[in-house]
């Protein structure tokens, strides 16, 4: 009887370590970004990095930052001269994803600051603002422990959502999984 009883025990920690709801995952993702100003575009690459920690086997608090940078054309036209933009963001928000065998889509809300920062001329423009930001992706597990997959998200000023779009950004992502 004893035996059955520490058998017992043993397994119920295996079986909670291999639950969703206290999964730890971490993550990064080069991505395209394109950051939208008054006058002009700006297309760039950077990266973000991601922290995600389960609450429920759906529901997760994510936390995610990153950074890229966009060379700005001259426009001789509109008499604009070249630049570049350098656009930062950092979030906390809820992911919520749908867990369908190995492909995971999910959805995002988040909080946080988003600066765009653009150097044209000798005029330098931006600062830190309060910043919003939703996005939509899925991943793919290729095992417990890794999943793949791909991210976009939209970011918005909060004194300013009617300036739409704003920065987007895109690209593929990579986590590793740990369970608490």
């Amino acid at each position: 009887m004893r035996r059955f009883g520490l058998v017992c025990l043993l397994l119920v920690p295996t079986q909670l370590a291999w639950a969703e709801r206290r999964e730890l995952s971490v993550g990064v993702q080069p991505l395209f970004g394109v950051g939208y100003l008054t006058d002009r575009s700006g297309y760039g690459g950077g990266g973000n990095g991601h922290v995600q920690v389960g609450l429920t086997d759906a529901v997760s608090i994510i936390a995610f930052g990153g950074s890229s940078y966009h060379p700005l054309p001259a426009n001789p036209e509109k008499k604009l001269l070249e630049g570049t933009l350098l656009a930062w963001q950092a979030s906390v928000g809820v992911s919520y994803a749908i867990d369908i065998v190995r492909i995971q889509p999910f959805f995002e809300a988040a909080v946080g600051v988003l600066s765009l920062q653009s150097q044209i001329g000798k005029e330098a423009k931006g600062g830190l603002q309060a910043g919003l930001s939703v996005g939509l992706g899925a991943d793919y597990l290729l095992n417990r422990r890794f999943s793949f997959g791909v991210a976009f998200r939209y970011h918005g000023i909060v004194t300013d959502l009617s300036n739409i779009p704003l920065y987007l950004t895109v690209g593929p992502r990579a986590q590793v999984r740990f369970w608490l």
